[in-house]
């Protein structure tokens, strides 16, 4: 492969626009879990949502 196959193509953010970043809370209260093929009733998820539970955030499946 040579350099006339490369094609660069610049990766830039409108720091104008995108200059207010809000802090995070100090503890979340919720946790967002999305896998398309993920059981919910499975081991894992029973899992998951203990040691969510155990740190009192909301986990959603």
């Amino acid at each position: 492969m040579t350099d006339q196959n490369v094609m660069t193509v610049p990766n830039w953010v409108d720091l104008a626009r995108f200059r207010f970043v809000r802090s995070p809370t100090q503890k979340p209260r919720k946790a967002l879990l999305f896998l398309r093929s993920f059981d919910r009733g499975s081991w894992h998820a029973s899992q998951l949502r203990q040691a969510f539970e155990s740190m009192d955030i909301k986990l959603d499946l």
